[in-house]
């Protein structure tokens, strides 16, 4: 399923989703994504991303590394891809073999995305200091990206310290699935783009989305025949943006089919901000 901007660029398209908590049971909630993942995997949908969110109801697919195994035995064709593992809350040792494995279950379908964290209070609990979020962040995306395309692991690192330890899985693509961040930051791009990181941007403006897009397509080809880029596999650039959309006959109705999930959706993302104030 693609289709072209006005200046010639394609446009996959994609879901992006959070598995909220509804009234349901989890194992129906699962079910009901999975169906629906067949389906769009006969329509051809170029990928699936799933976020990774905690003792939220946002989610209950709190391990995006167990619930895309499911979809991938449900799927033949669309890619599939956490958006994000938050990788403070990883032992990137564990990690790397979960994204071989996820690699493999999926024929090669994998998208990773890595990110730290927007929200502080979520990676609190898990006894991680947020402060120190960005700088562990950079350590183990260090640690996973030698332990992806190395047979042996070696890094000495302010948080992660290996040697010599052998691989016996590697991951199905080279050398290594796609490498994806979310980040909606201005800052962020240069460092992206360089790498030829592929980018997803959640509810921008058009005008902030433009901004952001031309400067990451500038510095990508200013860029892409560099030998030390992060995602040395990728040929072209995929930057994402994130709509709501609900089709219906008419406009009136899909706003009132889709105003009881619109609610719960707000809902649920405003718990997961106001949680930590309370």
């Amino acid at each position: 399923m693609a289709s072209e901007t006005k200046d010639g660029r394609k446009i996959q398209w994609g879901i992006f989703d959070w598995v909220e908590w509804d009234e349901n049971s989890p194992s129906q909630i699962f079910e009901d994504r999975l169906k629906l993942l067949e389906y769009a995997d006969k329509q051809d949908f170029y990928c699936y991303h799933v976020a990774e969110h905690h003792t939220t109801p946002l989610s209950v697919a709190p391990s995006p590394g167990m619930y895309l195994s499911a979809v991938a035995q449900r799927t033949s064709r669309i890619r599939i891809g956490p958006l994000v593992y938050l990788l403070p809350l990883y032992n990137p040792l564990r990690l790397i073999q979960e994204v071989c494995m996820l690699d493999h279950l999926s024929n090669g379908r994998l998208e990773l995305g890595v990110g730290r964290g927007i929200v502080p209070y979520e990676v609190a609990r898990f006894g991680v200091d947020p402060e120190e979020g960005r700088a562990m962040f950079d350590d183990a995306l260090a640690v996973l990206l030698k332990g992806l395309q190395n047979e042996t692991l070696n890094h000495e690192g302010e948080f992660y310290n290996y040697k010599d330890i052998k691989f016996w899985i590697k991951p199905y693509q080279k050398p290594h699935p796609p490498i994806w961040y979310a980040s909606g930051n201005l800052e962020t791009v240069p460092w992206m783009a360089k790498n030829g990181i592929h980018t997803s941007h959640i509810f921008d403006t058009n005008e902030i989305t433009k901004k952001h897009f031309d400067l990451y397509q500038e510095l990508w080809e200013k860029h892409k025949d560099d030998p030390d880029r992060i995602n040395n596999g990728a040929v072209e650039p995929k930057q994402g943006q994130t709509r709501h959309v609900y089709i219906a006959p008419t406009d009136a109705e899909a706003v009132a089919e889709a105003r009881v999930a619109w609610k719960a959706w707000c809902d649920n993302i405003n718990y997961l901000w106001n949680i930590g104030d309370s």
